[in-house]
């Protein structure tokens, strides 16, 4: 019996076919190639839809990561039931955004060219998919464009092994510089990276990524910070995925 996508361990990554792309009108053409199919279903609340994001399929075979672990004190349960792995309830009209934006990073070593792979759509945890930054506290960020009401980030960074990246920080702001900005997850319990204490879990990485949602905030630039991981001492981005309100026409 084939695994069903909740079943599937951390790890490897298969290339999914190429498949025609179902996104907003204002996304075409920026990345027309892109093989990420998200589908939107009718949420069972009025107003609303299921979003169930086009995964890649795991890489990681054998024995799954320690739980639990001393090591890293905010680390969720191994079975956490409240949170689904593979679909997210968001208001009607709600649209993935970032497909195609330019990004920045905090590691000058980082081009453009590699820091494009965060939001080229292709979740795929293969080598050339992903880009890799220095150790240390590292950020990426992405330009919308423009202000946008934002929902939900779905986050896939490294699932070629078990691995936790430590003090993640997400933050939206309408400042390029994050002189203000809106924390939307904190998983720095200890106020180590100096972004404040996290109230949120660590957690092992998987081909299923990690659906961060939230009260919408509007903003144009989304941050997403880390500090290495317990079995890595680099940090990994593959797709900043981005849902939230495209603009009017």
């Amino acid at each position: 019996m084939p695994l069903q996508a909740e079943d599937y361990p951390i790890g490897q990554g298969v290339r999914l076919p190429a498949v025609p792309s179902l996104l907003p009108p204002e996304n075409k053409g920026i990345n027309p190639v892109s093989p990420a199919l998200d589908k939107f279903a009718p949420g069972d609340v009025a107003g609303t839809e299921v979003l169930l994001p086009a995964m890649p399929q795991p890489m990681f075979v054998g024995q799954g990561p320690p739980y639990p672990n001393p090591g890293i004190p905010n680390l969720e349960p191994k079975s956490s039931k409240g949170i689904s792995r593979y679909k997210a309830v968001l208001p009607a009209g709600v649209r993935l955004l970032s497909l195609g934006r330019p990004g920045t990073s905090s590691d000058s070593k980082a081009t453009a060219e590699q820091l494009s792979l965060i939001t080229d759509g292709e979740r795929y945890g293969d080598a050339g998919y992903f880009v890799e930054l220095t150790g240390g506290r590292q950020w990426v960020q992405v330009d919308l464009g423009s202000s946008r009401p934002i929902h939900l980030i779905w986050l896939w960074r490294f699932f070629q092994n078990a691995v936790c990246f430590y003090d993640t920080v997400i933050q939206i702001s309408d400042d390029p510089e994050f002189k203000t900005s809106f924390t939307v997850y904190n998983a720095d319990h200890d106020n180590s990276s100096g972004l404040g204490n996290g109230k949120d879990p660590a957690y092992y990485e998987s081909n299923l990524g990690r659906a961060i949602s939230f009260p919408p905030v509007s903003g144009r630039y989304v941050r997403l910070s880390s500090r290495e991981g317990d079995e890595t001492d680099r940090n990994y981005y593959i797709e900043v995925s981005i849902y939230g309100e495209p603009a009017k026409p």
